[in-house]
């Protein structure tokens, strides 16, 4: 899995157009971008979720092994915790929308985008 084979280039324009961008060449994550109304204020949303964990196999042992639940909430747990040992301040500009089912993390900010998804793929090429 690597998040360079993932053409970023254009993605404001695309929204501003478009209304969304979505991407699955990083399947299970699926990747995209839209407009928001953030606490009043419009931006972009930078987004990925995923909630097949079959997939990531050995990634879920590893999760289980340090007793996260395997589910979207677990899954941010864990991302966090890789990243903010990595980088604490992009950690601190993700956000996370998760539910049972979904791993969600977004942000408002194309360059933590790709610093969140090379993290992403980083952290599960190390454990595959």
């Amino acid at each position: 899995m690597n998040s360079k084979n993932i053409i970023l280039a254009n993605i404001d324009q695309i929204v501003v157009e478009n209304g969304i961008w979505e991407n699955d060449k990083l399947s299970p994550i699926f990747l995209s971008a839209l407009e928001i109304n953030d606490k009043g204020e419009d931006k972009i949303s930078y987004q990925l979720e995923f909630g097949s964990w079959e997939k990531l196999g050995k990634v879920n042992t590893l999760l289980h092994k340090n007793g996260i639940e395997l589910d979207g909430y677990g899954w941010e747990l864990f991302i966090r915790k890789f990243i903010r040992e990595r980088n604490p301040t992009l950690e601190k500009n993700i956000k996370g929308d998760s539910e049972s089912e979904t791993c969600v993390l977004w942000g408002d900010n194309l360059e933590n985008y790709i610093s969140l998804l090379d993290n992403i793929t980083l952290f599960i090429n190390l454990e595959l």
